[in-house]
């Protein structure tokens, strides 16, 4: 079984750099998100929400990850305010 290894971290954390050296030195880089597309994570959502998970979901199609960190930390500050707070989150979810 070939390892597999998985390069996680914030935007300019270097994780291309590091992909690089390991495809330098022998090593099939694959990138994920070619692999794991919008409707596979939206699939996924459903299946979540069909269980009765709790789910906030938002898709922001036709801009990359750099502008999605860019337009979503405003929401994300407070939504994390209210979740260490205890207070109930709103789900995407369908009722």
């Amino acid at each position: 079984m070939p390892l597999v290894i998985g390069l996680t971290g914030s935007i300019a954390a270097g994780k291309s750099t590091v992909a690089q050296i390991l495809v330098d030195n022998g090593a099939v880089h694959c990138d994920a998100d070619k692999l794991v597309l919008p409707p596979t994570t939206t699939d996924f959502v459903a299946r979540l929400c069909r269980a009765g998970e709790h789910v906030t979901y938002h898709r922001y199609p036709h801009i990359d990850h750099g502008l999605v960190g860019e337009r979503t930390v405003p929401l994300l500050i407070p939504w994390l305010d209210d979740a260490l707070a205890g207070k109930p989150q709103a789900t995407t979810c369908a009722s």
